[in-house]
């Protein structure tokens, strides 16, 4: 602007800020008795990781539709899931209660196999091992941030 004498950059790919009703792809890190806290890798739309990978908590009362006695059977640590931001400031608070929602990407607790993700129980390739998971339904083609190296 040279009457102000200032420039203006506007970013084509601008760091992500988190706000409410945004959906996120986070790690799960920890699953507690009555929550799971993740941290954030990014933006479900977006192509760059928000920055700190802030720490967000799913509330047993926030992971799925129905009752859920324990998140132990819903999620691992490891898992990639996809949630949606209930509340962005002072601490971040996701749901996976919508059927679109949860877990996008899982490893087999056994042999750390990526498991297909077909349904509610899903089954490692390699040892056959099955497991339970919030699983998301997702639109064929949709793909999940990479939650490791590949086997």
């Amino acid at each position: 602007d040279p009457k102000d004498r200032a420039i203006r950059v506007v970013a084509l790919n601008a760091i992500p800020q988190l706000e409410e009703g945004d959906e996120v792809y986070a790690r799960v890190e920890e699953v507690k008795s009555a929550m799971v806290v993740a941290n954030i890798l990014s933006l479900a739309g977006g192509r760059r990781a928000v920055p700190g990978a802030p720490e967000g908590t799913i509330h047993i009362s926030k992971a799925k539709e129905e009752y859920t006695e324990s998140l132990g059977s819903e999620f691992c640590p490891g898992d990639v899931v996809l949630a949606r931001v209930l509340q962005s400031r002072p601490t971040i608070k996701l749901s996976t209660a919508h059927p679109s929602l949860g877990v996008v990407s899982a490893r087999c607790q056994v042999c750390h196999a990526l498991l297909g993700m077909g349904g509610k129980e899903l089954v490692c390739p390699r040892c056959g091992h099955r497991e339970r998971r919030k699983v998301a339904r997702r639109p064929a083609g949709a793909r999940a941030p990479d939650a490791g190296p590949r086997d």
